[in-house]
């Protein structure tokens, strides 16, 4: 009797699992066929419990007993093969969609149905992802894209945007269109989680986002749309991506005056409409486009408007959530950039203070790549300033500390960060920048393999990293090749060889983040620091017999994406004032 009583616990267990939460697809809900194996369990224990009680004999109550112990357990494991059975029968994410919705008729856009094909493989698609099958719940999405489209515009072609023709869009209901955008929002992100510094992903990515940023400023019912926040992710992505240059800017008068990204902001502002954090990301993303153009006062300006609505104890978790990082704390650290360009070097060293003293203690702990863009400020920032006393030691320590420890205590969760790329070169080169005396130190014949052997200048990752930091306010490739300097500095007489092969790498980074720099990028930090450790290189190499060219500025940039698929509107970039 104990083990019958042992038998029935797995049945309060799974009964548990099986109540349906909100949000979960019909087709994962599994308690009916729990209540079938119930039943199979209580008609054997009705049929057997009358015979033990009537049987005389020792083998027939001992065969009618295990029959009562064993009807729990093997019940379940009908329940558990039935319910796989099931799930292999139907196949993939895509098919399981498909049954999933397979009440909702016909393929219309209107209410209920568009909206429940949406959810569903909203869930789905989570769910698969979060088992790590990401390309799986690319499958899902794009299935249920599929699903909302109508049946006579499957067949047309012209004028498309991406999934959907122009009449599609202009027959969306408020539910059909609100759908489409947050599968178009989740499709992007999952792209930008399988590697978010993986161009062929980023540009799918971006491709996706602005798709959702151009049929929302087509479709008509987006005026009924109460909730607008849904898009401002579009907004903040395609921004940050764009400065990997893989999309053509589209110029309109003078080219260089990062038309796209101006836009971009002027438009995620006004759409805002002055919703609190929305808009303070908004203000963000112009404050920096305004910073990157040379125009520090209106930079400035944006900021201090930033930081009166900002509270990074109540904001940052949820910003970091909504656009992977905490935007408005980058925006605040940034200050102190455009404060530098701007020749306020004690407004600058105020921010920094502020930054490290308020901020930094006050962010959410679980984004390791919020605190690598606060710090590429704080970077650019005592760099430029020639590294005060005891500075470089004192990031290097706060660098451990939020950057590479938040990553530590929160990989497992989320495995891996742009922000990885940084861990070896940035402690290196804040010790390096450290050391007054360029003395040979412990520990610097591995510091000079790792830069001419394991370091991949040529890493697609590293290039990406770099492309969106240095169109920030700081470069990976140039403070790697500063690295290269103090290093070579640091050879005596006999290291000749070593010597030019640190030289040359150096300069070739050099030449790679002056390449990296987009057109009309005004960012002084970036561009003094460049010429200032090209120049100190030039001085080694005309001592060493290695050749440089007189101008290391690259004319080519290549692996741009041309925006064929996804032509930008009128209603994302308006016709100039």
């Amino acid at each position: 009797w104990i083990g019958a009583i042992l038998a029935m616990c797995p049945y309060g267990a799974t009964m548990i699992v099986c109540i349906p939460t909100e949000g979960m697809p019909s087709i994962f809900v599994e308690i009916a066929l729990f209540y079938r194996s119930v039943l199979i369990s209580a008609i054997v224990a009705s049929v057997s419990f009358p015979g033990y009680l009537m049987s005389v004999t020792p083998d027939a109550r001992a065969f009618l007993l295990s029959a009562i112990v064993l009807c729990a357990p093997l019940s379940l494991c009908w329940f558990v093969g039935r319910a796989k059975l099931d799930l292999v029968r139907m196949g993939g994410g895509t098919d399981i969609l498909r049954q999933a919705t397979r009440d909702t008729g016909d393929n219309s856009h209107q209410g209920r149905e568009c909206e429940k094909i949406a959810s569903d493989a909203l869930s789905m698609g989570a769910m698969f992802a979060s088992m790590g099958s990401k390309e799986k719940a690319l499958d899902v999405y794009d299935e249920a894209l599929s699903r909302l489209r109508s049946e006579d515009s499957v067949r047309e072609d012209r004028d498309r945007t991406g999934h959907f023709t122009k009449r599609e869009i202009d027959s969306f209901s408020p539910e059909a269109l609100e759908g489409v955008i947050k599968l178009l929002v989740q499709k992007g992100k999952t792209l930008s989680n399988i590697n978010f510094l993986d161009l062929d992903y980023h540009r799918r990515a971006t491709v996706t986002f602005m798709e959702a940023i151009d049929i929302f400023g087509r479709a008509p019912a987006a005026r009924k749309i109460k909730d607008r926040s849904i898009i401002y992710p579009c907004y903040s992505a395609v921004y940050v991506m764009n400065k990997t240059r893989i999309l053509e800017d589209v110029y309109m008068g003078d080219r260089d005056e990062l038309v796209l990204e101006r836009k971009l902001a002027e438009r995620f502002v006004r759409a805002s409409n002055l919703e609190s954090l929305s808009y303070a990301r908004a203000l963000a993303m112009q404050s920096e486009v305004m910073g990157r153009l040379g125009k520090y006062k209106l930079a400035l300006e944006a900021i201090d408007v930033i930081d009166m609505i900002y509270a990074p104890e109540e904001h940052s978790e949820f910003l970091v959530q909504a656009y992977s990082s905490d935007k408005l704390a980058q925006a605040i650290s940034l200050a102190a950039v455009w404060k530098l360009s701007d020749g306020d070097e004690d407004g600058a060293k105020e921010t920094c203070s502020y930054v490290v003293d308020q901020l930094l203690p006050k962010m959410f702990d679980g984004g390791a790549n919020s605190y690598s863009h606060v710090f590429m400020s704080l970077f650019a920032t005592y760099n430029g300033l020639n590294w005060p006393d005891g500075k470089a030691l004192s990031l290097l320590e706060l660098f451990e500390q939020y950057v590479i420890g938040t990553f530590e205590k929160t990989k497992a969760k989320d495995g891996r960060s742009p922000c990885q790329h940084l861990f070896k070169p940035a402690p290196m080169w804040l010790r390096l920048c450290a050391e007054k005396e360029c003395l040979p130190y412990n520990g610097m014949d591995e510091d000079i393999c790792w830069v001419l052997n394991d370091f991949e200048p040529e890493n697609k990752s590293w290039d990406a990293l770099d492309m969106i930091y240095t169109n920030t306010c700081w470069s990976p490739n140039t403070s790697v090749a500063e690295i290269c300097l103090r290093l070579a500095w640091r050879l005596d007489a006999g290291s000749e060889e070593r010597k030019k092969q640190l030289v040359e790498r150096g300069l070739l980074l050099v030449k790679k983040c002056a390449q990296n720099i987009k057109c009309g990028n005004k960012i002084s930090l970036v561009h003094d620091h460049n010429a200032a450790v090209f120049k100190k290189l030039r001085v080694i190499a005309e001592d060493i017999g290695v050749d440089v060219a007189d101008d290391y500025h690259g004319n080519e940039v290549t692996g741009r994406l041309h925006t064929s698929t996804v032509q930008l509107s009128k209603y994302l970039i308006p016709e100039a004032d």
